[in-house]
Protein backbone atom coordinates (compact mmCIF):
# COMPACT_ATOMS: atom_id res chain seq x y z
CA UNK A 1 0.00 0.00 0.00
CA UNK A 2 2.81 2.43 0.77
CA UNK A 3 5.37 3.77 -2.12
CA UNK A 4 7.98 6.07 -2.46
CA UNK A 5 11.54 6.45 -0.55
CA UNK A 6 11.72 4.83 3.34
CA UNK A 7 10.98 8.80 4.17
CA UNK A 8 7.49 8.51 2.50
CA UNK A 9 6.44 5.55 3.36
CA UNK A 10 7.19 6.10 7.08
CA UNK A 11 5.05 9.44 6.56
CA UNK A 12 2.10 7.29 4.54
CA UNK A 13 1.97 4.94 8.07
CA UNK A 14 1.88 7.60 10.39
CA UNK A 15 -0.58 9.51 8.71
CA UNK A 16 -2.99 6.48 8.29
CA UNK A 17 -2.49 4.97 11.65
CA UNK A 18 -3.10 8.24 13.70
CA UNK A 19 -5.91 9.26 11.14
CA UNK A 20 -9.13 9.16 13.78
CA UNK A 21 -6.70 11.33 16.28
CA UNK A 22 -6.76 13.77 13.13
CA UNK A 23 -10.07 13.84 12.47
CA UNK A 24 -11.07 14.47 16.04
CA UNK A 25 -8.72 17.59 15.91
CA UNK A 26 -11.05 20.51 14.72
CA UNK A 27 -8.26 22.02 12.44
CA UNK A 28 -6.70 19.27 10.56
CA UNK A 29 -7.75 17.10 7.57
CA UNK A 30 -5.95 14.26 6.78
CA UNK A 31 -4.80 12.63 3.23
CA UNK A 32 -2.63 10.23 1.61
CA UNK A 33 0.22 12.11 1.39
CA UNK A 34 -0.08 14.95 4.50
CA UNK A 35 -1.66 16.70 6.82
CA UNK A 36 -3.12 19.68 6.41
CA UNK A 37 -3.64 22.45 8.59
CA UNK A 38 -6.66 25.30 8.59
CA UNK A 39 -6.62 28.32 9.79
CA UNK A 40 -3.05 28.33 10.98
CA UNK A 41 -3.27 32.03 12.36
CA UNK A 42 -5.05 30.71 15.31
CA UNK A 43 -2.37 28.22 16.78
CA UNK A 44 0.81 29.15 18.16
CA UNK A 45 3.61 27.79 15.59
CA UNK A 46 4.81 25.43 18.39
CA UNK A 47 1.64 23.49 17.42
CA UNK A 48 2.72 23.06 13.43
CA UNK A 49 6.36 22.02 14.58
CA UNK A 50 4.51 19.18 16.24
CA UNK A 51 2.56 18.38 13.63
CA UNK A 52 5.96 18.15 11.38
CA UNK A 53 7.77 16.41 13.88
CA UNK A 54 4.45 13.64 13.82
CA UNK A 55 3.31 13.59 10.21
CA UNK A 56 6.67 14.75 8.05
CA UNK A 57 4.61 16.67 6.01
CA UNK A 58 2.17 19.57 6.29
CA UNK A 59 0.21 21.68 3.74
CA UNK A 60 -0.36 25.23 6.24
CA UNK A 61 -3.33 27.32 5.42
CA UNK A 62 -3.19 30.48 6.73
CA UNK A 63 -3.69 34.64 6.29
CA UNK A 64 -1.77 36.00 3.95
CA UNK A 65 -0.64 38.91 5.73
CA UNK A 66 1.14 35.50 8.47
CA UNK A 67 1.68 33.45 5.47
CA UNK A 68 5.78 34.96 5.67
CA UNK A 69 6.08 34.60 9.10
CA UNK A 70 5.04 31.09 9.50
CA UNK A 71 7.75 30.14 6.79
CA UNK A 72 10.10 31.84 8.26
CA UNK A 73 9.32 29.73 11.62
CA UNK A 74 9.45 26.71 10.20
CA UNK A 75 12.49 27.90 8.21
CA UNK A 76 14.54 28.56 11.39
CA UNK A 77 13.18 25.29 12.91
CA UNK A 78 15.38 23.56 9.97
CA UNK A 79 12.65 22.40 8.20
CA UNK A 80 11.78 22.63 4.41
CA UNK A 81 8.91 25.39 2.79
CA UNK A 82 7.32 25.40 -0.55
CA UNK A 83 4.76 27.94 -1.70
CA UNK A 84 1.47 26.94 -2.75
CA UNK A 85 -1.35 29.15 -4.39
CA UNK A 86 -4.93 28.98 -3.06
CA UNK A 87 -7.84 29.26 -5.84
CA UNK A 88 -11.15 29.53 -5.08
CA UNK A 89 -14.44 29.29 -7.18
CA UNK A 90 -17.43 30.70 -6.40
CA UNK A 91 -21.05 30.32 -6.35
CA UNK A 92 -21.65 32.21 -9.20
CA UNK A 93 -18.97 29.96 -11.34
CA UNK A 94 -21.55 27.09 -10.90
CA UNK A 95 -23.15 28.19 -14.47
CA UNK A 96 -20.19 27.98 -15.80
CA UNK A 97 -19.22 23.96 -14.62
CA UNK A 98 -23.33 23.29 -16.02
CA UNK A 99 -21.82 24.35 -19.81
CA UNK A 100 -18.85 21.90 -19.30
CA UNK A 101 -20.83 19.24 -18.00
CA UNK A 102 -23.86 19.53 -20.23
CA UNK A 103 -22.50 21.58 -23.33
CA UNK A 104 -18.49 20.19 -24.13
CA UNK A 105 -17.93 16.75 -25.42
CA UNK A 106 -15.73 14.89 -23.00
CA UNK A 107 -13.81 13.02 -26.35
CA UNK A 108 -14.29 9.70 -25.38
CA UNK A 109 -17.76 7.85 -26.10
CA UNK A 110 -19.36 6.27 -23.73
CA UNK A 111 -17.05 7.66 -20.76
CA UNK A 112 -19.48 8.29 -17.41
CA UNK A 113 -19.11 9.57 -13.94
CA UNK A 114 -19.70 7.34 -10.53
CA UNK A 115 -19.70 9.46 -7.57
CA UNK A 116 -19.32 7.05 -4.78
CA UNK A 117 -21.38 7.17 -2.15
CA UNK A 118 -21.40 6.15 1.55
CA UNK A 119 -21.17 2.54 1.18
CA UNK A 120 -19.51 2.52 -2.83
CA UNK A 121 -18.88 -0.74 -4.58
CA UNK A 122 -16.13 -2.26 -3.19
CA UNK A 123 -14.80 -2.48 -7.31
CA UNK A 124 -15.09 0.83 -7.93
CA UNK A 125 -12.78 1.87 -4.63
CA UNK A 126 -10.46 -0.38 -5.88
CA UNK A 127 -10.04 1.10 -9.39
CA UNK A 128 -9.69 4.20 -7.46
CA UNK A 129 -6.37 2.33 -5.65
CA UNK A 130 -5.41 1.51 -8.74
CA UNK A 131 -5.40 4.63 -10.79
CA UNK A 132 -3.70 6.45 -7.74
CA UNK A 133 -0.75 3.41 -7.98
CA UNK A 134 -0.62 3.60 -11.61
CA UNK A 135 -0.18 7.25 -11.86
CA UNK A 136 3.03 6.88 -8.90
CA UNK A 137 0.88 9.26 -6.90
CA UNK A 138 0.35 8.60 -3.16
CA UNK A 139 -2.44 6.37 -2.16
CA UNK A 140 -5.32 7.28 -0.63
CA UNK A 141 -6.78 5.20 2.62
CA UNK A 142 -9.90 3.32 1.83
CA UNK A 143 -11.89 5.28 4.64
CA UNK A 144 -10.80 8.33 2.52
CA UNK A 145 -11.67 7.51 -0.47
CA UNK A 146 -14.76 6.00 0.56
CA UNK A 147 -15.88 9.13 2.45
CA UNK A 148 -17.52 7.37 4.84
CA UNK A 149 -17.88 10.11 7.28
CA UNK A 150 -20.32 11.99 4.96
CA UNK A 151 -17.40 14.75 3.97
CA UNK A 152 -15.54 13.45 0.87
CA UNK A 153 -17.01 13.22 -2.50
CA UNK A 154 -14.99 10.49 -4.25
CA UNK A 155 -15.96 10.76 -8.01
CA UNK A 156 -14.61 8.02 -10.54
CA UNK A 157 -14.41 8.70 -14.32
CA UNK A 158 -14.83 5.19 -16.62
CA UNK A 159 -14.26 4.58 -20.04
CA UNK A 160 -17.07 2.86 -22.23
CA UNK A 161 -15.82 -0.47 -21.11
CA UNK A 162 -15.89 0.10 -17.68
CA UNK A 163 -12.55 1.13 -16.38
CA UNK A 164 -11.11 3.91 -13.87
CA UNK A 165 -9.42 6.14 -16.55
CA UNK A 166 -9.65 9.54 -13.97
CA UNK A 167 -10.83 10.18 -10.31
CA UNK A 168 -10.94 13.07 -8.05
CA UNK A 169 -11.74 13.92 -4.65
CA UNK A 170 -13.24 16.85 -2.23
CA UNK A 171 -13.71 17.24 1.02
CA UNK A 172 -15.93 19.07 3.11
CA UNK A 173 -13.77 21.65 5.33
CA UNK A 174 -16.99 21.29 7.62
CA UNK A 175 -14.75 19.09 10.06
CA UNK A 176 -12.08 21.88 10.54
CA UNK A 177 -14.50 24.31 12.20
CA UNK A 178 -17.82 26.78 11.77
CA UNK A 179 -15.77 29.36 9.45
CA UNK A 180 -14.90 26.29 6.81
CA UNK A 181 -18.45 25.26 6.68
CA UNK A 182 -19.49 26.38 3.17
CA UNK A 183 -15.69 25.40 2.01
CA UNK A 184 -15.34 22.42 0.09
CA UNK A 185 -11.62 21.85 -0.92
CA UNK A 186 -10.13 19.85 -4.28
CA UNK A 187 -7.39 17.36 -2.92
CA UNK A 188 -6.69 15.23 -5.62
CA UNK A 189 -7.53 14.44 -9.05
CA UNK A 190 -5.43 12.26 -11.68
CA UNK A 191 -6.45 11.53 -15.36
CA UNK A 192 -5.16 8.13 -17.06
CA UNK A 193 -7.08 8.53 -20.65
CA UNK A 194 -4.60 5.86 -22.62
CA UNK A 195 -7.04 2.81 -22.27
CA UNK A 196 -8.60 2.40 -25.79
CA UNK A 197 -7.16 4.16 -28.76
CA UNK A 198 -3.51 5.10 -29.30
CA UNK A 199 -3.28 8.58 -29.64
CA UNK A 200 -0.05 10.73 -30.35
CA UNK A 201 1.21 12.85 -27.19
CA UNK A 202 -0.28 16.24 -27.80
CA UNK A 203 -3.52 14.50 -28.70
CA UNK A 204 -3.15 12.53 -25.59
CA UNK A 205 -2.59 15.60 -23.58
CA UNK A 206 -5.53 17.46 -25.22
CA UNK A 207 -7.94 14.53 -24.32
CA UNK A 208 -6.64 14.32 -21.02
CA UNK A 209 -7.69 17.95 -20.40
CA UNK A 210 -10.95 17.71 -21.54
CA UNK A 211 -11.41 14.77 -19.48
CA UNK A 212 -10.13 16.99 -16.17
CA UNK A 213 -12.19 19.31 -17.20
CA UNK A 214 -15.37 17.33 -17.48
CA UNK A 215 -14.32 14.99 -14.25
CA UNK A 216 -14.08 18.30 -12.30
CA UNK A 217 -17.04 20.49 -13.51
CA UNK A 218 -19.07 17.08 -12.71
CA UNK A 219 -17.69 16.89 -9.20
CA UNK A 220 -18.10 20.27 -8.79
CA UNK A 221 -21.86 20.29 -8.98
CA UNK A 222 -22.08 17.40 -7.06
CA UNK A 223 -20.46 18.61 -4.18
CA UNK A 224 -22.34 21.60 -4.20
CA UNK A 225 -25.72 19.72 -4.07
CA UNK A 226 -24.48 17.13 -1.78
CA UNK A 227 -22.72 19.62 1.24
CA UNK A 228 -24.88 23.22 -0.10
CA UNK A 229 -20.81 24.73 -0.16
CA UNK A 230 -20.53 28.47 -1.49
CA UNK A 231 -17.32 28.06 -2.60
CA UNK A 232 -13.87 25.59 -3.34
CA UNK A 233 -10.57 25.55 -2.95
CA UNK A 234 -7.68 24.38 -4.30
CA UNK A 235 -3.75 24.87 -4.34
CA UNK A 236 -1.62 23.81 -6.26
CA UNK A 237 2.18 24.79 -6.74
CA UNK A 238 2.88 28.44 -6.95
CA UNK A 239 4.91 27.44 -10.14
CA UNK A 240 3.15 25.19 -11.61
CA UNK A 241 1.77 27.15 -14.68
CA UNK A 242 -0.22 24.50 -16.11
CA UNK A 243 -2.00 23.37 -12.98
CA UNK A 244 -3.07 27.04 -12.54
CA UNK A 245 -4.44 27.85 -16.40
CA UNK A 246 -6.28 24.80 -16.07
CA UNK A 247 -8.01 25.99 -12.62
CA UNK A 248 -8.37 29.27 -14.28
CA UNK A 249 -10.50 27.53 -16.82
CA UNK A 250 -13.02 26.24 -14.63
CA UNK A 251 -13.62 30.02 -13.04
CA UNK A 252 -11.38 29.79 -9.94
CA UNK A 253 -9.48 32.84 -8.93
CA UNK A 254 -6.69 33.27 -6.27
CA UNK A 255 -7.67 33.86 -2.61
CA UNK A 256 -7.69 37.07 -1.34
CA UNK A 257 -8.07 35.43 2.02
CA UNK A 258 -6.52 32.75 2.30
CA UNK A 259 -2.93 31.64 1.46
CA UNK A 260 -0.84 27.91 1.52
CA UNK A 261 3.10 26.28 1.89
CA UNK A 262 4.15 23.32 2.65
CA UNK A 263 6.23 22.25 5.25
CA UNK A 264 8.56 19.37 5.34
CA UNK A 265 10.50 18.15 7.92
CA UNK A 266 14.57 17.88 7.01
CA UNK A 267 15.26 14.87 6.82
CA UNK A 268 13.07 14.31 3.85
CA UNK A 269 14.54 13.90 0.27
CA UNK A 270 13.92 16.62 -1.74
CA UNK A 271 10.39 16.11 -2.97
CA UNK A 272 10.09 16.37 -6.70
CA UNK A 273 6.91 17.68 -6.83
CA UNK A 274 7.68 20.80 -4.99
CA UNK A 275 11.47 21.28 -7.04
CA UNK A 276 11.08 19.27 -10.63
CA UNK A 277 9.15 20.46 -13.80
CA UNK A 278 6.89 17.49 -13.40
CA UNK A 279 3.38 18.95 -13.66
CA UNK A 280 0.16 16.97 -12.84
CA UNK A 281 -3.85 17.32 -14.15
CA UNK A 282 -4.77 17.74 -10.92
CA UNK A 283 -7.30 20.42 -10.65
CA UNK A 284 -10.69 21.56 -9.06
CA UNK A 285 -13.59 24.17 -8.73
Amino acid sequence: MWRGSDFDRLAQQRIFSQRRWIDDQPNLVAQGRAVCLFGAEAFDPDYLLELIDRFYRVFVFVAPEAKAEWMREVSGAGHRTYPYVVLVGREDNLEHCRRVVLDEEPRLRGASIVHLAERPDPAHLRQVQDLYEEANMFPQPQYFVAGGDKTVLTSLLLDEDGRAIGTTMYHHLVRVGAGFGAVACGLNSTIRPRRTHVIRPIGERSRSLSLAAWLNAAAILRCREQFGVREIWSYPRANNRRAIAFHHQLGARESESVSCFCAEHHRALPDRRHTGSSVSLSASF
